[in-house]
Protein backbone atom coordinates (compact mmCIF):
# COMPACT_ATOMS: atom_id res chain seq x y z
CA UNK A 1 0.00 0.00 0.00
CA UNK A 2 1.44 3.34 -1.08
CA UNK A 3 0.58 6.24 1.18
CA UNK A 4 1.61 9.85 1.59
CA UNK A 5 2.72 10.60 5.12
CA UNK A 6 2.70 14.16 6.47
CA UNK A 7 4.25 14.72 9.87
CA UNK A 8 5.97 17.21 12.14
CA UNK A 9 8.23 16.68 15.14
CA UNK A 10 8.49 18.65 18.35
CA UNK A 11 11.68 18.18 20.36
CA UNK A 12 12.12 18.04 24.13
CA UNK A 13 8.47 17.94 25.18
CA UNK A 14 6.87 18.00 28.62
CA UNK A 15 5.44 14.49 28.39
CA UNK A 16 3.11 14.62 31.41
CA UNK A 17 1.49 17.84 30.20
CA UNK A 18 1.05 16.48 26.65
CA UNK A 19 -0.43 13.20 27.89
CA UNK A 20 -2.97 14.95 30.12
CA UNK A 21 -4.03 17.28 27.26
CA UNK A 22 -4.46 14.26 24.99
CA UNK A 23 -6.51 12.46 27.64
CA UNK A 24 -8.71 15.55 28.07
CA UNK A 25 -9.25 15.54 24.30
CA UNK A 26 -10.45 11.91 24.61
CA UNK A 27 -7.65 10.57 22.41
CA UNK A 28 -7.44 6.79 22.16
CA UNK A 29 -4.29 5.64 23.93
CA UNK A 30 -2.40 2.64 22.52
CA UNK A 31 -0.12 0.57 24.74
CA UNK A 32 3.55 1.60 24.65
CA UNK A 33 5.55 -0.36 22.08
CA UNK A 34 9.21 -1.18 21.80
CA UNK A 35 10.41 -0.51 18.24
CA UNK A 36 13.55 -1.88 16.66
CA UNK A 37 14.56 -0.47 13.25
CA UNK A 38 17.30 -1.84 11.05
CA UNK A 39 18.03 0.35 8.06
CA UNK A 40 19.54 -0.90 4.82
CA UNK A 41 21.14 0.80 1.83
CA UNK A 42 23.44 0.02 -1.07
CA UNK A 43 27.16 0.40 -0.30
CA UNK A 44 27.16 3.70 -2.26
CA UNK A 45 24.45 5.00 0.16
CA UNK A 46 22.16 6.02 -2.71
CA UNK A 47 18.98 5.88 -0.58
CA UNK A 48 20.53 8.11 2.06
CA UNK A 49 21.63 10.59 -0.61
CA UNK A 50 18.01 10.82 -1.79
CA UNK A 51 16.62 10.98 1.79
CA UNK A 52 14.99 7.60 1.25
CA UNK A 53 14.98 4.66 3.63
CA UNK A 54 14.58 0.90 3.42
CA UNK A 55 14.00 -0.64 6.80
CA UNK A 56 12.87 -3.68 8.70
CA UNK A 57 10.87 -2.59 11.71
CA UNK A 58 9.95 -4.85 14.61
CA UNK A 59 7.12 -3.32 16.58
CA UNK A 60 5.79 -5.41 19.44
CA UNK A 61 5.07 -8.80 17.88
CA UNK A 62 4.70 -7.44 14.32
CA UNK A 63 7.42 -6.96 11.74
CA UNK A 64 7.25 -4.95 8.53
CA UNK A 65 9.49 -4.07 5.65
CA UNK A 66 9.09 -0.45 4.68
CA UNK A 67 10.43 1.89 2.03
CA UNK A 68 10.06 5.64 2.55
CA UNK A 69 11.07 8.15 -0.08
CA UNK A 70 10.94 11.87 0.53
CA UNK A 71 8.81 13.64 -2.03
CA UNK A 72 10.15 16.68 -3.85
CA UNK A 73 10.26 19.76 -1.68
CA UNK A 74 9.45 17.41 1.16
CA UNK A 75 10.30 19.76 3.99
CA UNK A 76 7.86 22.54 3.20
CA UNK A 77 6.85 24.87 6.04
CA UNK A 78 8.08 22.51 8.74
CA UNK A 79 6.17 19.46 7.44
CA UNK A 80 7.95 16.29 6.46
CA UNK A 81 6.22 14.53 3.57
CA UNK A 82 7.13 11.05 2.35
CA UNK A 83 5.85 8.31 0.06
CA UNK A 84 5.62 5.06 1.96
CA UNK A 85 5.30 1.41 0.93
CA UNK A 86 5.16 -1.22 3.64
CA UNK A 87 4.09 -4.82 4.14
CA UNK A 88 4.16 -7.39 6.90
CA UNK A 89 6.95 -9.95 7.08
CA UNK A 90 6.91 -13.11 9.16
CA UNK A 91 10.64 -13.83 9.34
CA UNK A 92 13.00 -10.95 10.12
CA UNK A 93 16.15 -13.08 9.85
CA UNK A 94 15.24 -14.38 6.37
CA UNK A 95 14.19 -10.91 5.19
CA UNK A 96 17.54 -9.52 6.42
CA UNK A 97 19.41 -12.36 4.75
CA UNK A 98 17.57 -11.65 1.47
CA UNK A 99 18.48 -7.94 1.57
CA UNK A 100 22.14 -8.76 2.25
CA UNK A 101 22.17 -11.32 -0.62
CA UNK A 102 20.70 -8.65 -2.92
CA UNK A 103 23.70 -6.44 -2.16
CA UNK A 104 22.31 -4.20 0.57
CA UNK A 105 24.23 -3.44 3.74
CA UNK A 106 22.80 -2.61 7.17
CA UNK A 107 23.70 1.03 7.78
CA UNK A 108 21.74 1.89 10.93
CA UNK A 109 20.24 0.30 14.00
CA UNK A 110 17.82 2.33 16.11
CA UNK A 111 15.54 1.51 19.00
CA UNK A 112 12.86 3.53 20.71
CA UNK A 113 9.82 3.21 22.90
CA UNK A 114 6.69 4.72 21.41
CA UNK A 115 3.39 5.73 22.97
CA UNK A 116 0.69 6.45 20.42
CA UNK A 117 -2.54 8.41 20.75
CA UNK A 118 -5.20 8.73 18.06
CA UNK A 119 -7.53 11.73 18.02
CA UNK A 120 -11.11 11.69 16.79
CA UNK A 121 -10.10 13.36 13.50
CA UNK A 122 -7.62 10.54 12.81
CA UNK A 123 -4.55 12.59 13.71
CA UNK A 124 -1.83 10.41 15.27
CA UNK A 125 0.27 11.76 18.12
CA UNK A 126 3.32 9.72 19.06
CA UNK A 127 5.72 10.21 21.94
CA UNK A 128 9.06 8.64 21.15
CA UNK A 129 11.65 7.81 23.78
CA UNK A 130 15.13 7.16 22.39
CA UNK A 131 17.98 6.23 24.73
CA UNK A 132 19.76 9.33 26.01
CA UNK A 133 17.82 12.07 24.22
CA UNK A 134 14.88 14.21 25.41
CA UNK A 135 11.46 12.80 24.50
CA UNK A 136 10.09 13.91 21.19
CA UNK A 137 6.65 14.16 19.73
CA UNK A 138 5.50 13.31 16.22
CA UNK A 139 2.16 14.44 14.89
CA UNK A 140 0.90 12.77 11.73
CA UNK A 141 -2.20 13.62 9.71
CA UNK A 142 -3.46 16.21 7.25
CA UNK A 143 -1.81 19.65 7.47
CA UNK A 144 -5.06 21.07 8.83
CA UNK A 145 -5.40 18.42 11.56
CA UNK A 146 -1.72 18.72 12.48
CA UNK A 147 -2.18 22.46 13.06
CA UNK A 148 -5.33 21.86 15.13
CA UNK A 149 -3.48 19.31 17.26
CA UNK A 150 -0.40 21.54 17.76
CA UNK A 151 -2.73 24.34 18.86
CA UNK A 152 -4.53 22.10 21.33
CA UNK A 153 -1.18 20.96 22.77
CA UNK A 154 0.17 24.53 22.94
CA UNK A 155 3.01 23.69 20.56
CA UNK A 156 2.38 25.98 17.58
CA UNK A 157 5.69 27.36 16.29
CA UNK A 158 7.71 24.65 18.07
CA UNK A 159 7.48 22.12 15.26
CA UNK A 160 10.44 21.03 13.18
CA UNK A 161 10.80 18.83 10.11
CA UNK A 162 14.27 17.46 10.82
CA UNK A 163 14.87 13.87 9.89
CA UNK A 164 15.63 11.77 12.96
CA UNK A 165 19.34 11.59 12.03
CA UNK A 166 19.60 15.36 12.40
CA UNK A 167 17.79 15.21 15.74
CA UNK A 168 20.38 12.63 16.91
CA UNK A 169 23.25 14.84 15.77
CA UNK A 170 21.66 17.82 17.51
CA UNK A 171 21.87 15.85 20.79
CA UNK A 172 25.40 14.64 19.91
CA UNK A 173 24.35 11.01 19.46
CA UNK A 174 25.48 8.62 16.73
CA UNK A 175 22.60 8.69 14.21
CA UNK A 176 23.60 5.23 12.96
CA UNK A 177 23.36 3.41 16.26
CA UNK A 178 21.04 4.38 19.08
CA UNK A 179 20.02 1.38 21.14
CA UNK A 180 19.04 0.68 24.74
CA UNK A 181 21.91 -0.96 26.61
Amino acid sequence: NMAIEIEVKVLGIDQDKIVSLLQEAKATEKPEQFIDDRIFDFPDKRFDAKKSQLRIRQKGDKSIMEFKSSTTGAETEGYHIADEIDFGISDVEKATELLLKLGFIQTKHRQKKRKQFVLADGCKVEIDVYPGIPNLLEVEGSKENIQKTLKMLGLVGKECSWPIARVMEHYEKDPNKIVFE
